[in-house]
């Protein structure tokens, strides 16, 4: 197994300043000024870029070694403490690992004579160049929680923890390793997860949110059609395709995702439509940050790089291979996980009936919902079948319809001529668009018809 190694001197180098008058000589200092950190895969992945290791969820076993570093770059054997390691700028520690304040899980090792050898590690979602970063913040374990220096004084300075009995702050001594390389992540990796509620975040909030990823996908050329998703070493090829473009942003789907539909789909918020995207145009690279708004899963302040033909530069690539929508049933609108499954995909439904009341809530006519019983009657509404809140109408333009005991959020407004307050309890034959989920809304879900086409009556 080969170790890589770097090193990084924070301070205390050797200075000799010469001048024609005299020389003066500076001592190295003895004490730890940083620290050599080596991390291998146990696999042997990911020491060159031509040998990924797999962006996964499941956990992967690594190997590291820290060695603390006086300034002449020996071992300072008097270094007997515990350090903190974390994942930069990617990759996760289980949820039991201490998290800094900046969000950062780490794992704590404790160094016997300045260094800590053969240190298993486990860690997932990694993609990209990580590295190993270790500091020192001065963190002795007390013995007893109960009994520590800092369990009345977190989060003071010199305070890692609040079992931490060490008032002082350490050495300050840091040190990074050589880069890991990994595989991007997918839309599906970005989008998955069975874990719903995470901290204040409603829906099933992304397992990489607060990352910037990118994701990368292939060509056209490489994929002629859906049959070529798996490649000649039966590696699922990804192939991104533009399904909808919005007032400030794009929809985008990976029509190869081996789980078809589900989880295939992202929203990237872009603050106002792209110039240069049309709906149809395949993806090369897309990269974004990975945040939640309303328990929704977006992507923000995008980079993309669109398959163009060269022959062709002004005609869309992938027409051909936009999704047909999936057809929303009542059983799956009552399904959280199955509608977080289609969150950014094309939707439709069939034969639904447009809500048969719009309900004023604003008792008192100034204009808000704001005292008790004006939130009252917009809660009962929001409660019935086929009642729409006027107040939320006029606000978010949203309107429902009714699908078998199930309701559906639709927009309209900005697309499509159509009027929900001049045709309530109208049975419309079909809905499609891009599906968009709101936790606070009543119901949840949203679908935006993105034209015309969409919208039959």
């Amino acid at each position: 197994m080969t170790h890589i190694r770097y090193l990084i001197f924070l301070s205390g180098l050797a200075v000799i300043l010469s001048t024609a008058a005299c020389t003066e000589f500076h001592s190295f200092p003895t004490t730890t000024v940083s620290f050599e950190v080596t991390i291998t895969a146990d696999s042997g992945c990911g020491a060159v870029d031509t040998d990924l290791c797999e962006h996964t969820a499941t956990p992967m076993a690594f190997t590291a070694s820290v060695r603390a570093l006086r300034a002449d770059g020996t071992l300072d054997t008097s270094f007997t403490g515990t350090v903190a390691l974390s994942l930069i700028p990617s990759g996760l520690f289980s949820e039991d690992h201490p998290v800094l304040p900046n969000g950062r899980r780490v794992e704590m090792v404790a160094l016997v004579n300045g260094e800590a050898l053969d240190v298993p590690l486990e860690f997932t979602r990694a993609f990209g160049e990580i590295a190993l970063l270790v500091e020192d913040f001065g963190y002795t374990k007390a013995p007893n929680v109960l009994d520590a220096a800092c369990l009345d004084l977190f989060p003071a300075p010199g305070c890692f923890a609040v079992d931490d009995d060490d008032l002082d702050s350490g050495t300050g001594a840091a040190g990074v390793s050589e880069p890991v390389y990994f595989e991007n992540p997918t839309i599906h990796d970005v989008q998955y997860t069975d874990v719903q509620n995470v901290l204040d975040f409603g829906g099933y909030p992304s397992p990489l949110f607060r990352f910037r990823v990118t994701l990368d996908a292939a060509s056209r050329d490489d994929v002629p059609t859906l049959a070529d998703c798996v490649d000649a070493q039966g590696q699922q090829r990804e192939l991104m395709v533009v399904t909808a473009l919005t007032v400030d942003g794009f929809y985008v789907t990976d029509v190869c995702n081996a789980d078809g539909t589900a989880f295939a789909s992202v929203y990237m918020y872009n603050f106002h439509t792209p110039e240069d995207l049309l709906r149809g145009d395949c993806l090369l690279e897309l990269t974004g940050t990975v945040e939640e708004f309303q328990g929704f899963t977006e992507m923000k302040n995008p980079f993309w790089v669109a398959d163009v033909d060269p022959n062709d530069p002004e005609t869309p690539r992938c027409t051909d291979l936009i999704p047909a929508p999936t057809e929303l049933t009542a059983a799956m609108l009552q399904d959280d996980h199955v509608m977080e499954g289609l969150e950014s995909g094309l939707a439709t439904i069939t034969n639904a009936t447009l809500a048969t009341e719009m309900r004023s809530c604003d008792l008192n006519g100034n204009g808000a919902i704001g005292n008790s019983d004006e939130w009252d009657c917009s809660s009962d509404c929001g409660d019935e079948i086929d009642c729409v809140v006027l107040e939320s109408y006029e606000t978010y333009f949203q309107w429902s319809v009714n699908k078998d005991g199930q309701e559906l959020n639709v927009v309209t407004r900005g697309v499509i001529d159509f009027d929900p307050e001049q045709n309530l309890g109208l049975q419309i034959p079909r809905l499609t668009g891009t599906l968009r989920h709101l936790d606070f809304g009543r119901p949840q879900w949203t679908l935006g018809p993105r034209d015309d086409n969409d919208f039959e009556l």
